[in-house]
């Protein structure tokens, strides 16, 4: 380092000596270090389908799409925010291999290279028939080629009760199952709209997820380079039921560490965009340098 071209850069620093000017530099140096670095991620993805269409996904194979809509069939809720939302509906009256036994959404990739984050807000309508068998799943990413150590899957579905149940699998390893009930959970109430998250990465194995704020899930498995995609908004629903089951969504968020922008962190879920527009990147303010310094020798 040299001091004398960097005391000409702070010349308050002259009137110190050397230790009391290497006291001080290492005082600023700790200050960048501590400063915020979560500017190394951002949001990759992002829909409100304010614009009225389904047109940022793509179609799950021949099933139908899920519909964007302004009211909801119980009149509860509307939209979360803004003016439209989408709506997914099971129909148990069809075949399960036609087009109408359930309507979705997916998303092929993002980029990201060994974190990932999704935020969904959703709200159940009072018609969907809960059961506890093999229940209506949503918010699911499943990948599989017939190569185990690559398989991929985690879902939710709305068992019995207030809350969303969680399940996964990663390569051979079956996750615990989540069957709903922590303390603050009311993912799968109809009264209002809930959220969400997931988060992956892959360097620590870590997987969290998180129900209306409350930590559900924590585990650290080895999940090596297979990535936690494609995402599909809902997914299949084997018990019996009718033919009307709505769920609805808005503001799903995808946020991941090829991304710029974001504040917080993806890992402890307060990760947000500083921008509406999800290619926007966010630029760095250094902090002030300290004043008033007062260096003990």
């Amino acid at each position: 380092m040299n001091l004398e071209k960097l005391s000409k850069l702070l010349p308050a620093a002259r009137v110190l000596n050397r230790p009391s000017f290497l006291a001080m530099v290492l005082i600023l140096l700790s200050s960048l270090a501590l400063w915020d670095t979560s500017y190394a991620a951002g949001q990759v993805f992002y829909d409100g389908f304010e614009d009225g269409s389904t047109n940022k996904w793509l179609q799950d194979d021949y099933r139908n799409r899920c519909t964007v809509v302004t009211s909801a069939a119980d009149g509860i809720k509307g939209p979360d925010s803004g003016s439209r939302m989408a709506r997914c509906n099971w129909n148990g009256t069809v075949a399960i291999n036609g087009p109408t036994a359930y309507e979705s959404l997916k998303i092929g990739s993002v980029p990201y290279t060994n974190e990932i984050f999704y935020r969904f807000r959703l709200r159940i309508d009072k018609n969907v028939e809960r059961t506890d068998g093999s229940p209506l799943k949503m918010l699911r990413i499943f990948y599989w080629t017939g190569d185990q150590a690559t398989y991929r899957d985690m879902f939710a579905d709305s068992v019995l009760g207030n809350s969303l149940s969680n399940r996964g699998n990663v390569g051979a390893t079956t996750l615990p199952t989540y069957w709903g009930g922590a303390s603050g959970d009311n993912s799968g109430s109809s009264d209002s709209w809930h959220t969400v998250e997931y988060y992956f990465n892959h360097t620590t194995g870590q997987i969290k997820v998180w129900h209306d704020n409350v930590l559900i899930r924590s585990n650290s498995v080895s999940m090596g380079s297979q990535k936690w995609l494609p995402f599909y908004l809902t997914s299949n629903y084997a018990d019996s039921h009718d033919a009307t089951n709505y769920v609805y969504f808005d503001n799903i968020e995808i946020y991941s560490d090829a991304g710029t922008g974001a504040t917080g962190l993806m890992s402890d879920g307060t990760i947000s965009n500083t921008s509406s527009s999800t290619s926007s990147s966010g630029t760095t303010t250094l902090p002030p340098a300290p004043t008033n310094l007062v260096v003990v020798q």
